[in-house]
């Protein structure tokens, strides 16, 4: 049983339309229903522009859970057989609509363009949050474009953070911070070593930390 004031954050990447998209909703509806989590991050969140194909849509309404939608790239994908445009976007879902939020673009490449994060502050049992939410770029030697994302994504966050408390400073004067995503990368990488220091940030691989 989970203590009380726990607060359980859950990032996933949904694999857009691949596969056998239909049958991966009912089980990440199942096991996410199973886990009950506060704050549910999503990247490559697939939404067509009828609706009719929607993953943070359907996850939210299928779990209880306020969406928040950043549309991400839009093309032609196969999905279950079928061609449809579609795009391919970041998605937070949460138990309380979030107090505001925001959508940065972030350093890109041609080969990769479109990047961004998702920022916003919620207010949850008692303690403001900051949740950012953030999938960094997939080519395999980009760890420098990589970095340079991270580095964007923990400054565009910072600042939203500190403006959106200022506005609110009646209710708080800090707020717990969490980035959270995809970010295509193991700890170990060359460019991740000293950012710890850096930032002032803890990284941890939420892989490793769930035992794969």
């Amino acid at each position: 049983m989970r203590a009380k004031n726990t607060l359980r954050l859950i990032t996933v990447n949904t694999w857009k339309g691949d596969g056998r998209y239909g049958r991966r909703l009912g089980l990440l509806a199942k096991g996410l229903k199973r886990l009950e989590p506060d704050i549910l991050c999503l990247q490559e969140s697939l939404r067509t522009p009828d609706s009719k194909m929607d993953t943070a849509g359907y996850l939210g309404r299928t779990l209880g859970l306020s969406v928040t939608y950043a549309p991400g790239r839009f093309k032609k994908r196969k999905i279950e057989g079928e061609a449809h445009y579609s795009h391919s976007g970041l998605a937070l879902l949460s138990k309380v609509e979030p107090l505001e939020y925001e959508c940065i673009a972030l350093p890109a490449s041609a080969e990769d363009p479109d990047r961004s994060f998702l920022a916003a502050l919620i207010h949850t049992k008692g303690h403001l949050i900051s949740i950012t939410n953030v999938h960094l770029t997939h080519l395999q030697a980009e760890d420098k474009l990589r970095k340079k994302q991270l580095l964007a994504t923990i400054d565009g966050s910072l600042a939203f953070t500190e403006t959106s408390i200022k506005n609110r400073a009646a209710e708080s004067h800090s707020a717990l911070q969490f980035i959270c995503g995809d970010f295509n990368w193991q700890l170990e990488t060359s460019e991740l070593e000293g950012l710890e220091k850096e930032s002032g940030l803890r990284l941890d691989d939420c892989y490793i930390e769930g035992g794969g």
